[in-house]
């Protein structure tokens, strides 16, 4: 396989092909190009001893005020026909991807027509069940090892200071080891499932079928498919590496003008400014990342089809 010569095609086909450029912002959007598996993490600082005259209510045991509870429902309804909308939106976009690749490589173009007759079939939703099929064991095993992880805090019940201490100390050494081997297991599970997607959406095969005939073609390449996937994921972090500074950038200009209005009119107002602001950056930064989606969707697609291909005609293209 030549690796230099799938990515530089990636590339070339990412930059003119603009069709793509709408589904990888798709995909970005709503979840990004892996699979569901993954890991999330999210610190709460509160602090302690600073409350002023200006937000009384909730530290001071006050009346709550009358827009918080609308705006929370508002919002739990808002997150549930997110979660729905985006669940679609992300694998039509997914199988879009995918097989506007496919038309690029056969004929030399594509557009948006075509990628909406790829990903709005069954392929679409074939992808979404073998991503439940996957993700659904692989989730409860997780919570098992986390439960393994935790256990050995029941000793704390002891009261003995010695054994509560070891018992702390083994909890953490089993923490770090599942989450390493999460992490591992994770990475590894989204390469072969790369390779499920694209036998099901390019051969238009069924769940089961897909599932069978793609680790069968991960298993007889599995040095050309495990190393293709280091590569995106290395190129993966140094994107988001290069993202970050783009990132902090352009929330801090969305933040400026609602910190503004919030030391001035108080809460909904800045939430009236900020909201808006937030979703300008949010589409932003979704667009800029769709273009990294859609290159790496389409390696991975020049990927199968090297691999599924008898002799390495892709190898030998000339990119143009």
């Amino acid at each position: 396989m030549n690796y230099a010569n799938i990515l530089s095609r990636a590339l070339d086909i990412t930059r003119r092909n603009r069709a793509l450029w709408l589904y990888g912002f798709l995909v970005a959007l709503f979840g990004g190009g892996g699979s569901s598996i993954g890991q999330g993490f999210r610190f709460s600082f509160n602090s302690y001893g600073r409350h002023n005259q200006t937000a009384p209510y909730f530290s001071q045991g006050g009346p709550t005020p009358g827009w918080v509870i609308p705006l929370i429902i508002a919002l739990v309804l808002f997150f549930l026909v997110w979660i729905i909308i985006g669940t679609i939106a992300r694998y039509v976009s997914v199988a879009a991807l995918i097989g506007m690749v496919r038309d690029v490589e056969e004929t030399g173009a594509t557009n948006v027509a075509e990628g909406r007759r790829w990903g709005w079939s069954v392929r679409a939703w074939r992808l979404f069940l073998i991503g439940l099929v996957v993700g659904i064991p692989m989730a409860l095993i997780a919570i098992l090892l986390m439960l393994v992880a935790f256990s050995p805090l029941i000793l704390l019940l002891t009261g003995r200071a010695a054994v509560q201490v070891g018992s702390v100390a083994l909890t953490v050494v089993l923490f770090v080891l599942v989450l390493l081997l999460l992490i591992v297991a994770g990475v590894l599970i989204d390469m072969v499932l790369e390779i499920v997607y694209r036998e099901c959406v390019l051969n238009n095969r069924g769940v089961r079928k897909s599932l069978r005939r793609g680790f069968s073609l991960v298993r007889e390449h599995l040095g050309p498919t495990l190393l293709m996937g280091l590569i995106l994921l290395g190129l993966g972090w140094f994107w988001g590496i290069l993202m970050i500074p783009v990132a902090l950038i352009l929330l801090g200009i969305a933040a400026a003008p609602a910190l503004a209005v919030y030391a001035i009119a108080g809460v909904p107002a800045a939430v009236v400014v900020g909201v808006p602001l937030v979703v300008v950056v949010v589409l932003i930064l979704s667009a800029i990342q769709g273009l990294y989606e859609t290159f790496r969707s389409a390696a991975w697609t020049l990927t199968y089809v090297d691999l599924t291909t008898p002799t390495n005609t892709l190898a030998e293209k000339p990119i143009l």
